[in-house]
């Protein structure tokens, strides 16, 4: 737990020293490690010294990441659940990587695969439903309103 608290306050605070010398919001930061982050869990997982597998699925986890942050979703300020932005793409990524090459020698093992193919249909469709929900305009009456100073 101390050592948890004592890496967000190391966050924290090159975050703010970014911010000051070189004008970089603090929030891109913030993406920057959550997407850093997901690439690392990613990397765990899979064993990326050793297989193949997992090095490609690193490595198109990580364009893909990269890719977000062109995107009209992050034209925004950052929340708590700016982590689900990186890492739904990437388990889609893991699950489709892992479903393309393992073995499908006897049963057990197609079955397996098949859940893995299940794995990646599911996150996909989580990915789209929330790609979908960052793009629908914040209109809400009472913003507005304390917008237009009423």
């Amino acid at each position: 737990m101390a050592l948890a608290l004592l890496a967000m306050a190391v966050f924290l605070g090159v975050a703010i020293a970014l911010q000051h010398a070189f004008g970089i919001p603090i929030y891109t930061s913030y993406r920057v490690a959550c997407g850093g982050f997901c690439l690392a869990f990613m990397a765990r997982i899979g064993d990326v010294r050793y297989e193949r597998w997992a090095r490609i699925a690193v490595a198109v986890a990580a364009v893909i990441s990269i890719g977000l942050f062109f995107t009209p979703a992050f034209d925004r300020p950052a929340s708590r659940g700016e982590v689900l932005f990186f890492a739904l793409p990437d388990i889609a990524v893991f699950f489709m990587a892992r479903a393309m090459s393992y073995p499908d020698a006897d049963e057990h093992q197609r079955a397996l695969r098949q859940q893995l193919f299940v794995g990646f249909a599911f996150a996909l469709a989580l990915c789209v439903l929330m790609f979908a929900t960052a793009f629908i305009p914040n209109h809400h009456p009472r913003v507005e309103a304390t917008r237009a100073g009423g």
